[in-house]
């Protein structure tokens, strides 16, 4: 109804009385969104920590804090998967006691629900976050990403159809999701063409081109995925294909295999 756009604005608002504070997450968040790699995450990191010396009640840093810890995890990035699933657990919940109504930290606990497996978790914090903003686009792709993990990709496209709708303007990452879905559908030309438009706007985001090195494995086409792959290992020397493999927690051994197989016909070992 007519809450929705005052709802999203909250979402929006950032609070904290100190300017320290608020550059340090500002700075934080820019390095967060812009390059969505390891050293770039690890530095905003660092600058949401910075702003919490300076105030330890800014609900929003806590929030954003816990997600580079799940980002860490959906990457394949992090040495200790337990220990940062706590971590980004742990801030996400300290931001909700300090704001209970701020989407993002819902949507963080989710995150921590769906890199558990734990989809029916994952699925109430969804909702609790839409809730409070109908308009909330991470939520609305973590239900997204939820359906296809589960087996149910029809679903997923379908979804990510409806909340790019919402979202006219909306993050790269509504691509990324897309093309897994199609990707776990078998329809390699879809998932290529979604992970592409991904990497237009964000051409150093490590999955999307471990992704679409997958779907031109899958494809056929040997030359363009061995390609992206060198382009993968240019952005994290470190790759390794078991940590990557972990990161996407899918429900069925089916799906699994299926994106394990395109990653070392891709060249990834």
């Amino acid at each position: 109804g007519d809450a929705a756009p005052a709802e999203t604005q909250r979402a929006l608002v950032v609070r904290t009385s100190s300017t320290k504070a608020y550059k340090a997450f500002e700075l934080g968040r820019q390095h967060f969104y812009l390059y969505r790699n390891k050293p770039e995450n690890a530095k905003a990191r660092g600058l949401f920590e910075e702003a919490l010396k300076e105030d330890p009640h800014f609900a929003m840093a806590h929030a954003m804090l816990g997600w580079t810890y799940a980002f860490d995890v959906a990457n394949g990035w992090s040495s200790d998967r337990e220990g940062s699933l706590r971590h980004a657990d742990e801030e996400a919940r300290r931001a909700i006691a300090e704001d209970p109504k701020v989407p993002l930290s819902y949507f963080i606990t989710g995150l921590v629900f769906r890199e558990r497996s734990e989809y029916v978790k994952a699925m109430v914090e969804a909702e609790k976050a839409i809730e409070l903003d109908p308009n909330y686009a991470n939520a609305h792709v973590l239900i997204s990403s939820l359906l296809y993990y589960a087996g149910r990709p029809a679903e997923s496209v379908e979804g990510l159809k409806r909340a790019m709708r919402l979202n006219p303007h909306h993050p790269f990452n509504y691509h990324f999701h897309l093309g897994q879905a199609y990707f776990v559908m078998h329809d390699y030309q879809k998932a290529i063409e979604a992970f592409q438009a991904g990497i237009e706007t964000n051409p150093a985001a490590e999955r999307l081109h471990v992704w679409l090195a997958a779907s031109y494995a899958q494809a056929g086409m040997a030359e363009d995925a061995s390609w992206e792959a060198e382009q993968v290992l240019t952005l994290n020397p470190e790759f390794s294909l078991s940590a990557m493999t972990e990161a996407f927690p899918f429900k069925d051994m089916k799906d699994r295999s299926h994106f394990v197989e395109a990653l070392r016909k891709a060249g990834f070992s």
